[in-house]
């Protein structure tokens, strides 16, 4: 299961290896002055909007990895059995947040 924590000015998101395999990405890190917001997600399986590039989407039940829609990409690691999560908003060039269990 991903984990979300603080290291000194940065918050970073540690996936499992098998979150590595499925998102085709590795852990990631980001300086918590660009967060902008987080949201509570109601319906997380089908908030997740856009094309994949690259990871793994089945739709309703799996969606894992980064995702372009218009000008936003966003990271995603959703499981079906997760109907509530977190969208943690934040800018560094293209790339504009995550999707996270809770």
């Amino acid at each position: 299961m991903a984990e979300l924590t603080r290291e000194a000015d940065n918050l970073l998101l540690k996936l499992s290896t098998a979150e590595k395999m499925e998102s085709v990405h590795g852990d990631i890190r980001v300086p918590i002055s660009a967060v902008k917001s987080v949201t509570v997600l109601d319906d997380v399986i089908h908030a997740v909007r856009g094309i994949k590039m690259p990871g793994t989407r089945i739709p309703g039940v799996v969606a894992m990895g980064t995702f372009l829609s218009g000008s936003d990409t966003t990271f995603a690691i959703v499981h079906h059995q997760n109907k509530r999560s977190t969208k943690w908003s934040w800018q560094i060039g293209r790339a504009r947040g995550w999707v996270l269990p809770p």
